[in-house]
């Protein structure tokens, strides 16, 4: 990480790509607290680098939102995978495979957070 870190221009895709690994990382050791700058940052640099249909920046926005689910900031992470969801049915269809995911884990958040829609 620190190498690619002083490498490359803040903005680069791979500083992108690192920031979501150390956050799937984190995540997988139970750290979303930690997780989360993370998924900032690299939805931050996807934003700025990708268009709204691209595969890359869906699954972080994805990943953010649920990063910010496990934290218990539900309002965030709706917006966050209603942002992924959204991208993700006007691009590929409501049929395609990763939209009806996206829509079962905005479903989960909504069951977690008790307003279920």
């Amino acid at each position: 990480w620190r190498i690619r870190e002083l490498s490359l221009p803040d903005d680069h895709p791979d500083i992108a790509r690192s920031a979501e690994f150390m956050g799937l990382m984190m995540m997988d050791l139970s750290r979303p607290r930690e997780a989360r700058g993370w998924f900032e940052r690299s939805v931050a640099i996807r934003r700025e680098v990708y268009a709204e249909d691209n595969a890359m920046r869906i699954d972080a926005e994805r990943d953010l939102g649920l990063c910010l689910q496990a934290l218990g900031e539900f309002e965030l992470a709706e917006e966050q995978l209603r942002l992924a969801c959204d991208a993700l049915t006007e691009h590929r269809g409501a049929d395609d495979e990763k939209t009806i995911k996206c829509a079962e884990l905005l479903q989960a958040l909504y069951t977690e957070w008790g307003r279920d829609k």
